[in-house]
């Protein structure tokens, strides 16, 4: 309670009755000794965003999948790694699938790289030094490199991941504005030849579907 006094600048009645609200509600709780952590209610709240997000998204999801005929992705941010949420598998015979739950490096990923780009540059160091590793020839290794391309991404709207993540794939990733502390990237992943023959049209369906899943997700 005093440590929250002391950062705070309240006074430590006020902690005092703020907190035992909070506790009431169970968005914080106190241990025998006093300390004071959050509570299970914030982790409900933190799964109902995840389910609310995925409810909003599965229609333009399809979407996507039916104008673009291949896999579709929602990636979602835990720690520094991006984590595959929901998937739509496309009709080829040739396919991009990925176990939903599945955890990749936020710096060799479309969606990750989507993400790290809505941060600051301290933000993306912090979450990146000496985590970027070569998963294929193509991968970026230094941030230096990686903060490049993400000023790339931050123009252009939409990240990249060619070949940096596996051989023979690639995908392309935006991120999607929540209004919440949470992060999520829509992705379009397709073998080598498909992606460079559709790049453009795939640039272009992507931004439209995040324009119109942001607009969803605000109203």
């Amino acid at each position: 309670m005093s440590q929250i006094a002391r950062e705070s600048g309240l006074p430590r009645t006020t902690v005092q009755r703020l907190v035992g609200a909070l506790v009431a509600q169970h968005f914080l709780a106190v241990s025998g000794s006093g300390r004071v952590r959050l509570g299970p209610a914030l982790a409900r709240l933190a799964g109902a965003v995840h389910t609310d997000v995925r409810a909003v998204v599965h229609p333009h999801l399809e979407a996507l999948r039916q104008r673009v005929r291949e896999t579709v992705h929602l990636w979602a941010m835990a720690d520094d790694d991006v984590v595959l949420v929901e998937q739509l598998v496309c009709d080829h015979e040739v396919c991009i699938v990925t176990p939903i739950g599945a955890r990749f490096p936020l710096g060799c990923t479309a969606g990750g790289k989507a993400i790290l780009a809505t941060l600051t540059d301290t933000e993306v160091r912090r979450l990146t030094e000496g985590r970027l590793k070569a998963c294929t020839a193509h991968s970026i290794l230094s941030v230096e490199a990686l903060l490049a391309d993400l000023q790339e991404v931050r123009s252009q709207g939409v990240a990249y991941d060619l070949e940096e993540h596996v051989e023979d794939v690639c995908a392309i990733g935006t991120a999607l504005h929540t209004g919440t502390a949470d992060h999520f990237a829509l992705c379009i992943a397709a073998p080598v030849r498909r992606f460079r023959d559709n790049r453009d049209r795939l640039k272009q369906a992507i931004i439209e579907c995040r324009d119109r899943t942001n607009e969803d997700i605000c109203t």
